[in-house]
């Protein structure tokens, strides 16, 4: 016997409605016309996905009961509402028609229970006018004259009986069709019998039907149970047009995997336009996940949970505003009753599939399912529901935090407690969960009268939670709101900081420089020495990026004075000496500064008198506006110190999720996110609303009576932070996610992984855009563009260029250390303007490289490859002045930093380049930490070698190596021209089985050919970008046409619109 399927969180629809067949199923046959076959429509969707099983048991006994000797057989489908049992009766009548069965369909329901046989009668039709002596027949004749109606149908050929809904069944109906199943078990009848399986508040003689069936081996059971994964995927696929993401998917898992929720789901997405489909995937906008459910969604929840009993349904409205979890006693006491009252609504709840335990908690199976629920919750019922729970929670010891996530959704306008308390909460997750520190206190704010006397504190964490998290110009244009009526005092000049910090951030240097020197000269705030500590790193960090030199002095000078080094110094003095062109002493520095405490002493080199104590560590890495690590993690990156790097920022980033969990268990309980659906990073937490272990500071703040506005102490703890800054490392706040992200894609780039790069660069540019970080634009889409050029594709590397200038003319302009990126644009315009025998592009943007020389210098240190393809370039051309510069500024580099592999490669590498120096270029070849470079190198020595031919195949075998390791799809192409004149070939394509014809038969190299000439490129242009002959070119296009079957470029265009951006393959 087979258990039956799991309870679903979608119970079943409310008993007074039942539901007919849709418009697609097969109608009974008219009364009156027994012999008529029901009108089937086509599905409006493929066959359901993930139902192979039982469509392969429905198909073996069709084919069974249609082929083989007197063979019939029955099918037991049975699942929750939602599972598809009707769509596959509907197939199975589809697919019977089509095979010359007659089908008989009918579905009981509840408005038919005084009809004992109604769902037969209603299959096989009661032949309008029965014989005289049918008249007045009793139970036993009628069930005589069902079988009659199945012998008459049995005439015409084989039958297959659908019966939908049988939960609804009458017992006599029951009977009568054990009856009948087991009367023409021998006979071509397949009987396909449906039933849901949470039973109505009635007997369900269907069950007992379907038990006693299969105890009786004479019906195959198909349990249709939640789709597997794969269907899922598969499912969202059709709706959505594209592939879903896994995000998409593991949003999905709140439908359970039940086709009707799923359906409901991925079409109220799409209706409301809350995926999006790029590079063929399909994803969620931000506002799916942080907004509620799909209307679709939710009103099919609310509509499965219709039917159960007023008391439930008032069980589970409360639970869900109370979160995803919660303890017996505190539904009970928001229902005004003893837990034991109680409890039939629980166990009902339990028995739904809507909820379950979960150690001591009641949770919902799904949070997507109580957003649901939530979301159809009148608003004013709902926010009294809140403010309900809000004075619960407030009223135990320690529930001011999970208190206060009720008032962002319940409180009223001019609540002066609930004002306080949200100040209160949002004081205390400033440091750990920034955005939700914004929403308490932007709402706080909202409800706060103007007089109320924790306005600036509100204002105070709102901006610095907008730091933490961005968007900065948000938080810059807030702080300046609030100190246009902040008094003067601690809030104020937190304010002050904060703005500095935003606009610091935010790539306005000269005027966060400005702010700070404004606020640390104002008399009489009240600062404390750790806010004057954190401005003066604003400042000092604003000066590194204007004037490097100046701040240099200034830095020594203050660590002087202080005779010892916070990390928030050594990290400002690290990016000065950056900016300057020590980089030996910066990445020196930056390794001090991102010491743990207590930190080490600083090198004597710096101009300091010595250690940093302990107490000057602590907290560096969140005083400083730019944490030390991740200017760290940045250093090492640009000198390809690959390993060391990617460590690092995987340890940053394994601890911010860390610190995010921790606070997230330690102070919050899943009251927070009542409202949010899913949000992980928020305040959820697996234990129940207002039970967590809360934080000092909460447990202080509020109690019954008690005034829960922020003592005076604890307001002052608001401007330094200092308990929470370990909770939160800087390198981790979410405002650096971009960063950390874009770093991560230049390693990409560098390891050869050009998929994983353009992958990370594009979703660095989008998390940097939504923190307010204009000026990490430029780092993505130069990614974007050198995975382009190295895999040959280069309209696409025109396009990211051309972003990039746009960019850069918007964006850049403030900070010396931005000259870095218009240096980076230009060589990169270069090195496509070369691609394209473009003499006067090359030219133009080389001269606007030597124009800059503090440009260029940031360049060579970016760019470990530059320094040897300036010289080249520029030699090639005859401007010999040029390519002593370069070279000249390259060993300048190298000298100031001897103890800097890459920049030693590069010296060397542009050395032996220009002075055709082979020894040099090996130096180069073995010094250089990036694989490109590396590769260039060994390039650059194969050609040089004259005389030695095996010397220069060895070289040029090598780079050939370098650049298939790289992804360099342009670069193997001219190393092999290279060997090529050499008398060597070497096999660059991969045996593949491709058919004769059509777009899939062309090899790589065929299908960039074709690419290019739909550019418009002749068969000579083309042979240059390739690296081939036009001869070789010329070869390759006859067997395009024969391939695809045209005659023309004009042809091959047409019938290939879009050829022109067909990306890049390998050969």
């Amino acid at each position: 016997m087979s258990p039956p399927p799991s309870p679903s969180p979608f119970p079943h629809p409310p008993a007074t409605r039942p539901a007919p067949p849709p418009p697609s199923l097969p109608r009974p046959a008219a009364q009156g016309a027994p012999n008529a076959r029901p009108r089937v429509l086509a599905p409006a969707v493929p066959r359901l996905p993930g139902r192979e099983r039982e469509w392969a048991l429905l198909s073996h006994l069709l084919e069974a009961a249609r082929t083989g000797p007197g063979r019939g057989g029955a099918l037991l489908v049975e699942g929750a509402a939602g599972t598809g049992r009707s769509r596959l009766l509907h197939e199975a009548a589809t697919a019977a028609l089509g095979t010359g069965f007659s089908v008989a369909f009918g579905a009981a329901d509840a408005y038919h229970l005084a009809l004992p046989l109604h769902p037969l009668t209603a299959a096989l039709g009661r032949g309008g006018q029965p014989p005289a002596g049918d008249r007045g027949r009793d139970e036993g004749g009628e069930e005589a004259l069902l079988e009659g109606r199945v012998e008459e149908r049995l005439r015409r050929g084989p039958l297959l009986v659908a019966l939908d809904d049988l939960q609804w069944a009458h017992p006599q109906a029951a009977a009568a069709l054990h009856s009948l199943v087991t009367r023409f078990a021998a006979r071509p009848v397949v009987w396909v019998l449906a039933r849901r399986t949470e039973e109505p508040r009635r007997p369900c003689p269907a069950e007992r039907l379907f038990a006693a069936l299969r105890d009786a081996g004479a019906a195959e059971p198909a349990p249709l149970g939640p789709l597997p994964s794969r269907a899922v995927a598969e499912l969202a696929a059709h709706r959505l047009g594209a592939e879903p993401e896994p995000e998409l998917l593991a949003y999905a898992e709140g439908a359970d995997g039940n086709p009707a929720a799923l359906l409901a789901l991925f079409d109220g997405l799409r209706e409301e336009r809350r995926t999006r489909v790029a590079d063929g995937r399909a994803r969620l906008t931000p506002q799916a996940t942080e907004g509620r459910p799909p209307r679709r969604f939710a009103a099919l929840v609310r509509r499965r949970v219709a039917d159960l009993p007023p008391g439930t349904r008032l069980l589970l409205d409360v639970a869900s505003v109370l979160g995803r979890a919660c303890v017996p006693e505190d539904a009970a006491r928001m229902l005004g009753k003893p837990t034991a009252a109680v409890l039939p609504a629980l166990q009902e709840a339990l028995a739904s599939g809507l909820m379950r335990c979960e150690g001591d908690v009641l949770a919902f199976r799904h949070e997507l399912v109580r957003q649901a629920l939530l979301a159809t919750l009148p608003a004013p019922l709902r926010g009294a529901l809140h403010r309900q729970a809000a004075r619960m929670l407030l009223a135990r010891q320690g529930g001011v935090l999970p208190a206060a996530a009720h008032l962002v959704h319940g409180a009223r306008r001019g609540d002066a407690r609930a004002v306080s308390v949200l100040c209160s909460a949002a004081t205390t997750a400033a440091a750990t969960r920034p955005s939700a520190a914004l929403e308490l206190a932007q709402r706080g704010l909202e409800i706060a009268e103007p007089g109320h006397p924790v306005r600036a504190e509100l204002a105070r964490v709102a901006v610095e939670a907008l730091t933490r998290s961005g968007p900065l110009p948000r938080a810059a244009a807030l702080a300046e709101e609030a100190l246009g009526w902040v008094p003067p005092g601690r809030q104020a000049a937190a304010l002050r900081h904060g703005l500095g910090v935003a606009l610091l951030l935010g790539g306005r240097p000269a005027r966060a420089l400005a702010v700070a020197e404004a606020a640390l000269r104002q008399p009489g705030e009240g600062r404390t020495r750790e806010l004057a500590e954190r401005l003066l790193l604003v400042r000092l960090h604003a000066l590194a990026a204007l004037d490097a030199e100046a701040a240099a002095r200034e830095i020594r000078r203050e660590i002087q004075r202080r005779g010892a080094a916070s990390p928030g110094l050594l990290c400002a003095l690290a990016r000065a000496q950056w900016g300057a062109g020590r980089v030996g002493e910066a990445l020196r520095l930056a390794r001090a500064a991102a010491e743990p405490a207590p930190a080490a002493a600083h090198p004597a080199s710096a101009g300091a008198a010595a250690s940093a104590s302990p107490a000057g560590a602590a907290g560096g890495e969140d005083r400083s506006p730019f944490p030390p690590r991740l200017a760290l993690a940045a250093m090492l990156t640009w000198l390809r110190e690959t390993t060391e790097a990617t460590t690092l920022l995987g340890a940053l980033a394994e601890e911010a999720k860390h610190a995010e969990d921790a606070a997230g268990d330690a102070a919050w309980g899943t009251a927070w996110g009542t409202e949010h659906a899913g949000q992980a990073g928020h305040f959820a937490s697996p234990g129940p609303a207002g039970h967590a272990a809360p934080p000092a500071a909460a447990g202080s703040a509020a109690g019954p009576g008690r005034d829960a506005r922020p003592k005076a102490a604890d307001s002052a703890g608001t401007a330094d932070s200092a308990g929470a800054e370990g909770a939160a490392a800087a390198g981790g706040r979410p405002v650096f996610l971009g960063l950390r992200t874009l770093l991560g894609a230049s390693l990409a780039l560098a390891g050869g992984d050009l998929d994983e790069a353009r992958g990370l660069a594009t979703a660095g540019l989008a998390a940097a855009a939504e923190a307010g970080l204009p000026q990490l634009r430029p780092l993505g889409l130069r990614v974007l563009a050198e995975v382009a050029l190295r895999r040959g594709d280069l309209p696409a590397a025109e396009e990211q260029a051309a972003r990039l200038s746009e960019a850069l003319a918007g964006e850049c302009g403030e900070a010396a250390a931005g000259r870095a990126a218009p240096a980076c644009a230009a060589w990169l315009t270069a090195r496509i303007a070369a691609a394209r025998r473009d003499a006067e592009g090359l030219g133009a943007a080389l001269g606007r490289l030597h124009a800059d020389p503090q440009g260029l210098r940031a360049l060579l240190v970016a760019e470990p490859a530059a320094a040897a393809w300036l010289v080249r370039a520029e030699t090639e051309r005859g401007e010999t002045e040029r390519a002593a510069e370069t070279a000249r500024a390259a060993q300048l580099l190298a000298a100031a930093s001897p103890e800097v592999p890459a920049l030693l490669a590069a010296a060397a590498h542009a050395r032996g380049v220009r002075e055709r120096d082979q020894a040099a270029l090996r130096r180069a070849a073995e010094l250089h930490r990036d694989p490109w470079a590396r590769a260039s190198a060994e390039e650059d020595l194969g050609a040089l070698t004259r005389g030695d031919r095996a010397g220069a195949v060895a070289g040029l075998d090598r780079a050939l190596a370098g650049y298939a390791r790289c992804g360099a799809e342009r670069d193997e192409a001219r190393v092999r021209r290279r060997l090529r004149r050499l008398g060597i070939r070497r096999r660059h394509w991969t045996q593949a089985e491709r058919p004769a014809s059509g777009w899939a038969s062309l090899t790589g190299t065929e299908r960039r050919v074709a690419a290019l000439v739909a550019q418009g490129l002749t068969n000579r242009q083309v042979a240059g970008q390739l690296f081939l002959s036009p001869h070789t070119v010329g070869f390759h296009l006859r067997q395009i046409y024969r391939k695809l079957e045209v005659q023309s470029r004009i042809d091959l265009v047409r019938r290939y619109p879009g050829l022109a951006e067909e990306p890049r393959e390998t050969a």
